[in-house]
């Protein structure tokens, strides 16, 4: 039975807990797009496997410690599917530990993810792919 692109997602952040950045790579259409929030200092944009490599290694990078705890998983329709998660990390330089809720919206076709973009906010996300949030959502 083939898992659906939620189940894909889910599957995903956890293949990263566990360091498998191949499992998102084998995942991920070759030309997939991925979009830093705007809100974060030196937002870019990767596109395709090595830029998703790339995109992984700069927000592992900065940091002794880093893990996401994914929080929740919306199921938006068409293949869209909106992850709330916490980052953490303890900066390589600083010491700091640092903590900061990340809103993404994941796009699939064809069984494999072609977008990651990110928020700063779930209304924001909401917003882009032209849905309204339900009461009681946050």
């Amino acid at each position: 039975m083939e898992n659906t692109f939620r189940e894909l997602v889910e599957e995903g952040y956890a293949a990263f807990a566990r360091g498998e950045v191949e499992f998102l790579v084998e995942h991920s259409d070759p030309d997939i797009e991925i979009i830093e929030s705007p809100a974060l200092p030196g937002a870019r944009v990767y596109r395709g496997h090595d830029g998703l490599r790339r995109a992984i290694d700069n927000w592992t990078g900065a940091w002794d410690e880093f893990r996401i705890d994914l929080e929740r998983v919306i199921d938006a329709g068409r293949e869209r599917v909106i992850t709330i998660a916490r980052h953490h990390g303890r900066g390589r330089s600083s010491g700091a530990l640092v903590e900061t809720r990340v809103v993404n919206v994941h796009t699939g076709r064809g069984g494999k993810s072609v977008r990651w973009e990110g928020f700063a906010s779930l209304d924001e996300a909401f917003a882009a792919i032209g849905l309204r949030k339900l009461k009681g959502e946050d």
